[in-house]
């Protein structure tokens, strides 16, 4: 099958979930400790989670195996917040490091 007419699709959809992915760990990082911010913050760990799945999912049916295996570790790490687990400090920059690694591996 030749992959390469899905390559714009691939590389249009990774950045759209790339950007949102930044998006959301940008609003983690602005809330504090409340209850209504820990719900928000969970809503962001959900988010963060799907745009990594479906990167992980695009990147794996272009074959591109480093980038499935990056947003495979990233994708567990979200799901754990999201699952109300606490993330520390460095689990954030984890996550930040990542979508930026992300990005450049798309580029």
């Amino acid at each position: 099958m030749d992959k390469s007419k899905y390559l714009r699709l691939f590389v249009d959809e990774s950045g759209e979930n790339i950007r949102s992915y930044v998006n959301e760990l940008l609003t983690c990082e602005k809330l504090t400790d409340s209850d209504a911010d820990k719900e928000r913050r969970v809503q962001a760990l959900d988010a963060v989670f799907r745009a990594a799945h479906s990167i992980k999912g695009m990147a794996a049916s272009m074959g591109f195996d480093a980038m499935t295996q990056l947003a495979h570790v990233l994708e567990e790490l979200a799901d754990y917040g999201r699952r109300g687990e606490p993330l520390l400090e460095e689990d954030y920059d984890m996550l930040i490091e990542g979508g930026d690694v992300l990005e450049d591996m798309l580029h």
